[in-house]
C-alpha cells in the first residue's frame, strides 16, 4: 500500500481524532495510507522551515495562508499544474481573499489550495448593550460607531468595554487592526513592496483609533488586562466586546450564565482580514500522485462540510458557505459574509517575517499603554510604529 506523510496544525483538542476518521475514509477509497503529524501553531513555522531547508519531511502540509509566499519564493513547493487539478476546483469556486493566497501575481498556476478560512468578527454581550441603551443594529456599522458604543458601555461601569486580544491571541491583534487600516484609507505596503506604510498619516490615524479603545477600561478592567492570562476576559464576563474567530466561541471552561445566554456576533467594518490555511505539496515528495489525491479529497465540498465545524474553521469554498449548515447558524452567517467580502494581506515574499515584526511592535504598544497610563497614546504609538516601519522598509528595500 502507498504511504504519504501529512502535517496539520492543532486547531482544537480533537484535531487528530477528526482528521484520522477522514483519512481512514480516504485510505479505503484510494488505497493510500496517510501518516498524520499534528503541529502547534506557535512552533509550526519553524518545523516547516526545516522541511524547506533540508528537503525532507511531510509530502503534504497545512500552512498558514500568510506563510505561503515565503515557501513559494524558496522554490520548495510543487506547483499545481492545470492538468493535475482539472476537474477538482478553480479560482471562481473560492472566496477571492482565500484564492489570492495561493497564487502569486504573474504566476500562471497556483502553488497551494485553500483548505480553511477564518476571519475576525465582533463578539459582544447583548444584555450589556441593551443596558446601555445601544441599538445592536447600528452599534458596529463604522469604527466611529464602535468607539461611541465603547464610551456608553464605560458609562454604565463595564470594566473592559472593548477587549483587544493582546495576550490571548497575539496574531489577532494585527488581524483585527487590518479593518481599521483599510477603512481609514491606509495600507500595509507600497505598490512596489519596498516600503511599509504604517507610519503614513491615514494608517497612523487607524492605529490610534484602534488602540484608543483601551482608554475606556476602568481600573478594575485595567488590572485584569495586566494579568498574564490566556483566557479572554470576555469569557469571564469582564468585557462587553472583543474580536475573534470561531475559536473565541469554543471556550475551554464553563462560561458564566450571563455570557452564554447573551452572546452576539457582528462583522467588523468591511473590508476585514481573511486568513486561514492552505494545503501545499512539497517539492521533495516522492509520490505526487498520491499527494494530489489527498489534496483533492480534503478540499471537496463534502469533506469540508464535515471537517470545518469540528476544527473550528470555515470552508473557503463558496458553495459550502451557502449551504444551510452555515447559513442557518447566526455566527457562521456573520463570518461567511465577512469571508466573501474580505481581503488578504499583500503578496510579499517576506510577509511571514514582516508579520512577526509587526505583531511584536503592536503587542509592545498594548503593553506600554497598560503599564504607562500617564504617557500619551500618540507618543507610545508613534515611537513603536516609526521604529518598526523603518526597520522593515530597510529590509524590504535591499
Amino acid at each position: 500500500m502507498e504511504e504519504i506523510e501529512f502535517s496539520v496544525m492543532v486547531h482544537t483538542p480533537n484535531t487528530a481524532q477528526v482528521l484520522s476518521g477522514l483519512l481512514n475514509e480516504f485510505q479505503a477509497q484510494s488505497g493510500v495510507r496517510v501518516n498524520l503529524t499534528c503541529l502547534d501553531w506557535v512552533t509550526a513555522r519553524a518545523e516547516l522551515n526545516k522541511s524547506a531547508l533540508y528537503h525532507y519531511g511531510p509530502d503534504v502540509s497545512e500552512v498558514g495562508s500568510t506563510w505561503a509566499p515565503d515557501l513559494i519564493s524558496m522554490n520548495v513547493l510543487n506547483p499545481l499544474l492545470p492538468h493535475e487539478i482539472q476537474g477538482m476546483v478553480s479560482a471562481r469556486d473560492f472566496a477571492p481573499a482565500s484564492w489570492e493566497t495561493v497564487q502569486m501575481p504573474g504566476d500562471p498556476f497556483p502553488w497551494a489550495l485553500p483548505w480553511h478560512a477564518e476571519t475576525y468578527i465582533i463578539h459582544y454581550r447583548k444584555d450589556l448593550l441593551q443596558k446601555a441603551g445601544i441599538n445592536e443594529a447600528t452599534a458596529f456599522q463604522t469604527h466611529a460607531d464602535l468607539d461611541a458604543t465603547a464610551l456608553r458601555l464605560a458609562e454604565i461601569g463595564v470594566p473592559v468595554p472593548v477587549e483587544l486580544t493582546l495576550q490571548t491571541d497575539r496574531y489577532g491583534t494585527l488581524h483585527a487592526l487590518a479593518s481599521w487600516v483599510w477603512n481609514y484609507g491606509g495600507d500595509f505596503l507600497s505598490d512596489d513592496s519596498k516600503q511599509l506604510l504604517l507610519d503614513q498619516p491615514k494608517a497612523m490615524q487607524a492605529i490610534r483609533a484602534y488602540f484608543s479603545l483601551m482608554r475606556y477600561a476602568n481600573e478594575e478592567g485595567r488590572n485584569a488586562m495586566r494579568e498574564k492570562i490566556h483566557t479572554p476576559l470576555f469569557h469571564k464576563g469582564l468585557s462587553a466586546i472583543t474580536f475573534g474567530t470561531i475559536r473565541m466561541a469554543t471556550p475551554e471552561g464553563q462560561l458564566p450564565r450571563e455570557v452564554a445566554e447573551n452572546w452576539g456576533w457582528a462583522s467588523l467594518p468591511q473590508p476585514c482580514f481573511v486568513g486561514g490555511s492552505n494545503l501545499v505539496i512539497w517539492k521533495h515528495t516522492r509520490n505526487k500522485r498520491a499527494a494530489l489525491k489527498l489534496v483533492e479529497f480534503l478540499t471537496k465540498g463534502s469533506t469540508l462540510a464535515r471537517s470545518n465545524p469540528p476544527l473550528a474553521t470555515l470552508p473557503p469554498l463558496l458553495s459550502v458557505l451557502k449551504t444551510p449548515q452555515f447559513t442557518e447558524n447566526p455566527m457562521y452567517t456573520v463570518m461567511s459574509s465577512a469571508i466573501e467580502r474580505g481581503r488578504s494581506y499583500p503578496h510579499l515574499r517576506l510577509w511571514g517575517l514582516v508579520e512577526d515584526k509587526l505583531v511584536n511592535a503592536l503587542l509592545q504598544i498594548g503593553a506600554d499603554l497598560l503599564n504607562s497610563p500617564t504617557q500619551g497614546v500618540d507618543q507610545i504609538i508613534t515611537s513603536q510604529i516609526e521604529i518598526v516601519t523603518r526597520r522593515i522598509s530597510m529590509m524590504l528595500s535591499q
